[in-house]
């Protein structure tokens, strides 16, 4: 019998950044005002890779994941690109 796979790891995982986007680019218009066009497309490239990542992930499983599951990888790989994210801004110094 062959290993059962995740359904649509993909699209779980990009609904995740979706959802993500979708709380983020109006809190960057609130807080950030004019300035906040630049940082959106920080913000899509911050969630979509994760998204990328995890649906790979979940894909390569050899036990089908959860939504839950899916959910709190995607969270824990956006912190970790997040945080190198802003080490390699903080380093390079382009930062605010």
């Amino acid at each position: 019998m062959p290993p059962l796979r995740t359904k649509r790891p993909y699209a779980k995982a990009f609904l995740c950044a979706f959802i993500v986007l979708l709380i983020g680019l109006p809190a960057l218009y609130v807080g950030l005002g004019d300035g906040a066009i630049d940082r959106a497309g920080q913000l899509a490239g911050t969630v979509f890779l994760p998204a990328l990542l995890t649906g790979f992930l979940a894909r390569r499983a050899n036990r089908p994941w959860s939504m839950g599951k899916i959910v709190s990888m995607f969270l824990v790989t956006f912190m970790i690109v997040g945080v190198i994210g802003v080490t390699a801004i903080s380093v390079a110094g382009t930062g605010p």
